[in-house]
């Protein structure tokens, strides 16, 4: 029996994601149903894969990828045939309650997707069904296109998500700017338990959108980056700043009254560092990271659970950075960073960082997130191999 699935992958990673699909479904046949200015929709037919089977596979480069539950080849003004469709599959399953979401996907209308969602769950209402946005027994996923639309059906409502700018938009949450959404978005998908991070080391963290995530869920985090940060953004909490000698006074005259400035020569000279955030929940160390002594003088500070690096630079270089300041790290500590990409060979920056981290770190994967843009996300877990290890 034929199945069909349907896919989405960004534009700027089409190539990687059609050589994951090919390997996750080898001899199927898989097609570009529609595209738009940034994303490609393919819908892909296979005898033999089930989606249980599809599930386990981890995709990198792929966006989302579903089950085909109905494909519609002409969508009318009233969504009748779709709401048609819709009632015939909860009458199938045996379901009252569903909810709808909705993605257009070079669909010509003016009404929103949160329109359509609403126009489109009346009129399956009107069969005499329930929509409900809190607890509904059935998700319905539709793709709407030129050609037509593409429909799923899930008895797990919230296990997908189609477009992820509309979850985090509806899901109030308080962020500091939108790089702040790819660490969340990073820790949902590889499974972070961020109630057992304690402390972290964030490297690039000016202006603070990551620092401030993990300040909201309680971890103390050591910041470097040369620019300051947004410390009102970062709210009341306990911080400390670690400038340059020549510039303390007019770091000074632009934070607020209650951060403790000190010049790094105080600070390095005090009797060790080691404690620092008994005191303080934030300390922000206002330097370029480039150096051996760098590296040790930061080494000395804490032992982390988590290091997360968003930074401007070749990811193969990054990734060195990650490796040098391993002593840092508590074993199993937690890497989350993003690879940015400064020219069109995508497919070689994987390998690069995976070389370079796979002495120390293991469980490395990658993800293209929805918040990324030229880059994408890499994951790892430090492992410690104790003294005498290569």
């Amino acid at each position: 029996m034929e199945e069909e699935f349907v896919a989405t992958a960004d534009l700027r990673f089409m190539r990687l994601a059609l050589r994951e699909l090919h390997d996750a479904f080898c001899d199927a046949r898989i097609k570009k149903f529609e595209s738009d200015d940034s994303k490609a929709l393919f819908l892909i037919s296979h005898e033999a894969k089930t989606f249980s089977q599809i599930e386990r596979r981890t995709f990198s480069y792929v966006d989302n990828i579903l089950p085909v539950s109905a494909v519609l080849k002409d969508v009318d003004p009233e969504y009748f045939v779709l709401a048609e469709n819709i009632t015939n599959m909860l009458d199938f399953l045996g379901k009252k309650t569903f909810r709808l979401e909705v993605k257009k996907f070079g669909f010509k209308t003016n009404d929103r997707a949160k329109d359509l969602e609403v126009k489109i769950g009346r009129a399956v209402e009107s069969r005499g069904y329930t929509a409900s946005l809190s607890k509904p027994e059935v998700q319905v996923y539709i793709t709407l296109t030129s050609r037509g639309a593409i429909v799923s059906v899930s008895g797990e409502p919230d296990k997908y998500v189609l477009d992820a700018f509309r979850h985090f938009n509806r899901s109030n949450i308080r962020h500091l700017n939108r790089s702040e959404f790819k660490l969340i978005e990073a820790v949902e998908h590889f499974n972070v338990d961020i109630s057992k991070i304690k402390s972290c080391i964030d490297v690039g963290a000016a202006p603070g959108g990551w620092t401030h995530y993990l300040l909201e869920n309680g971890v103390k985090v050591l910041a470097i980056d040369n620019a300051l940060l947004d410390y009102g953004a970062l709210g009341s909490k306990r911080t400390l700043v670690v400038v340059k000698d020549s510039e303390s006074d007019a770091v000074k005259e632009r934070v607020r009254e209650n951060i403790k400035i000190v010049r790094e020569s105080d600070f390095w000279s005090d009797n060790g560092v080691r404690g620092i955030f008994d005191d303080y929940e934030l300390v922000h160390i206002k330097m370029n990271y480039s150096s051996e002594s760098d590296t040790k003088r930061l080494n000395q500070i804490e032992r982390f659970d988590m290091f997360t690096i968003d930074i401007n630079m070749n990811p193969e270089d990054a990734a060195k950075i990650v490796v040098s300041l391993q002593d840092s790290l508590k074993n199993g500590a937690v890497l989350i960073m993003t690879a940015k990409m400064p020219d069109k060979k995508r497919e070689d920056y994987a390998g690069d960082i995976r070389k370079v981290l796979s002495g120390s770190f293991t469980d490395i994967e990658y993800k293209k997130l929805p918040h990324d843009r030229e880059e994408f996300t890499v994951f790892a877990r430090y492992k410690d191999r104790g003294p005498g290890m290569v």
